[in-house]
């Protein structure tokens, strides 16, 4: 069953587990159940476009150490990468986890139980920030640096999280680091003023110290990088591009007046930027 299905499977909330009533009687107050069916269907729909996206290279999970790079709010996708065989799969993100770790317990049960039942298999591991278990582990930290070995994760993934990393060229180094000879990476980047969807592109008038100020301290740091800028930052390890996929929205067009810095950048109008790299 595609794994799409399994949203249809996550919208009952009257699921009663370990006797007792998860979603209706521990929803935290900021999390209502609409969202949080959203969420879980917003990561399966991502679990399916990246095994869409990569379909061409045949990929099987199975056996392969996985790591992802800002799973945000809910983990779900480790889980989705072991039920489809991955050996170990690891997340790191710049969240202090320890704050949220006890109000998702149920719903990543909830979540795993689902999991189980539509792949017949049963997943031995739980998220914890302090802990580690044999299949899954955690780790804070903002320039993802994951605190794997050199040369041990296959497969590295990220879905709108680059945009958000002040040290992209640092990320990118631990990245290369960890990963295997022929492992790959697979990123979704959002290039967009996540601030302004109506005008993404019209941050690029302002100054570094005018978008500074623009980015709200309580809110995830947005850089500006371009796809210039991230061909710059591959161009320093030895790579083999497999996909790199530019993308355009017709309604948007970068401004006539943008700053200096970004004259020279090929395709600046650019909205998004999907790449999957080969470790050389």
């Amino acid at each position: 069953m595609r794994v799409l299905d399994l949203a249809k499977r996550l919208l009952p909330i009257s699921i009663k587990l370990k006797g007792q009533c998860l979603i209706n009687n521990h929803l935290p107050r900021w999390l209502s159940r609409k969202k949080l069916h959203n969420i879980i269907e917003h990561k399966l729909r991502t679990f399916n476009n990246l095994k869409e996206s990569i379909r061409f290279l045949n990929y099987d999970f199975k056996d392969k150490n996985v790591l992802e790079l800002g799973p945000g709010y809910l983990f779900g996708l480790a889980y989705l990468f072991l039920a489809e065989g991955a050996k170990n799969t690891g997340v790191v993100d710049s969240f202090d986890w320890k704050r949220f770790v006890l109000r998702y317990d149920y719903v990543m049960e909830y979540y795993r139980k689902h999991i189980e039942q539509e792949y017949n298999t049963r997943i031995e591991a739980t998220f914890y920030p302090t802990k580690s278990t044999s299949t899954i582990q955690s780790f804070v930290n903002e320039n993802g640096d994951s605190g794997y070995a050199a040369n041990e994760i296959d497969l590295i993934y990220s879905n709108a999280c680059l945009e958000h990393v002040r040290k992209v060229d640092t990320v990118f180094k631990n990245m290369f680091r960890v990963l295997k000879t022929g492992g790959i990476m697979v990123h979704q980047i959002d290039l967009r003023n996540h601030y302004d969807f109506d005008k993404p592109l019209d941050y690029l008038r302002l100054s570094d110290q005018e978008w500074e100020t623009q980015n709200h301290p309580d809110d995830s740091y947005t850089n500006r990088l371009r796809v210039c800028d991230y061909r710059n930052i591959l161009n320093q390890y030895p790579h083999r591009v497999l996909k790199f996929a530019i993308q355009f929205d017709d309604q948007f067009t970068a401004p006539d007046d943008i700053n200096q810095k970004f004259i020279n950048s090929k395709d600046v109008d650019a909205v998004g930027l999907f790449m999957v790299i080969e470790k050389l």
